[in-house]
């Protein structure tokens, strides 16, 4: 069954397996959020004693690491079973991937922009999850409106 803790341990894994280097920085938390047509995943960081707002970047760079935690949201439709768990897999690999950038992170920001020139992209690839971008791309082609039309 996939739910938080199932969610939290493919995380885990990919940390592991693809970016153990990474030992700084925030904790992190995963979940499943509502369903969304267009958006598989965000990365958003919270005052731990204000876990309902947002935290201003001015505000931010008062708090310590211990004061804050990173929120990887996973879109609800990656519940599904039917969906291979390597899609998943590829939007966790990429939210962390902003993490490890210091978007939504207490990490030093790698760029000005998350998205720019294909960072993260570039980033997952370096790191040998090329053939899950792939296949990620293929399989949301094929499959992603008949999955948010259900």
């Amino acid at each position: 069954m996939r739910d938080n803790t199932w969610l939290a341990n493919r995380l885990h894994s990919i940390w592991q397996g693809y970016f153990a280097e990474i030992t700084d920085g925030n904790e992190i938390e995963v979940r499943f959020g509502r369903s969304s047509k267009t958006r598989l995943g965000s990365i958003t960081i919270r005052e731990k004693v204000k876990m309902s707002r947002r935290v201003e970047q001015r505000r931010l760079k008062t708090l310590s690491a211990e004061e804050v935690v990173s929120i990887i949201t996973i879109n609800g439709h990656l519940q599904n079973p039917e969906i291979p768990e390597e899609i998943v897999d590829g939007v966790l690999a990429h939210e962390f991937a902003h993490f490890v950038h210091g978007f939504n992170s207490m990490r030093e920001r790698h760029h000005r922009f998350p998205h720019y020139g294909g960072i993260i992209n570039n980033e997952l690839k370096q790191r040998g999850l090329n053939n899950i971008l792939k296949f990620q791309k293929k399989w949301l082609k094929d499959n992603w409106k008949n999955i948010v039309q259900n």
